[in-house]
């Protein structure tokens, strides 16, 4: 295969990856969305406007979230077609910079969902998400849960 059939070939893979990558996440965003907050009420016992002030959060963050994924994955994906040591360095060091930019989006979003609760509820919150987003992969949307 010459090198710009390769070429070709491997940005048709790419696009078509991140196209069914994102499909696949907007027809379960609704649910997970749902799950999430239905989490969020009973494990907080969050009060009727506490559960509208979290669901309107999560509603507003959900595409950045999945816009944060999909550019990491495209990331990861630059990483593992490097040709050489220097391609290499700089997709590693883009990889790294979004990772580091999802992490603290989502951080922030984290603590403006704590923010509705009772400091006792944010801290708890907090305490028991944070774990969770140092071990995200970034290989789907962060789960509140």
């Amino acid at each position: 295969m010459k090198p710009a059939e390769l070429l070709r070939t491997l940005t048709i893979a790419l696009v078509a990856g991140g196209l069914a990558f994102f499909v696949a996440q907007r027809f379960s965003a609704t649910a997970t969305t749902a799950d999430e907050v239905t989490w969020l009420i009973e494990e907080f016992k969050l009060s009727p406007s506490q559960a509208d002030a979290v669901q309107a959060l999560h509603e507003a963050y959900r595409p950045v979230c999945e816009a944060h994924c999909m550019e990491v994955m495209e990331a990861q994906q630059a990483v593992a077609q490097a040709t050489d040591p220097a391609a290499q360095a700089k997709a590693e060091r883009e990889l790294a910079e979004l990772k580091q930019r999802c992490h603290s989006a989502t951080r922030a979003h984290l603590e403006s969902v704590a923010a509705v609760m009772t400091p006792d509820q944010g801290r708890r919150y907090l305490e028991t998400i944070t774990p969770l987003l140092s071990a995200h992969s970034h290989e789907s949307p962060f789960d509140l849960r």
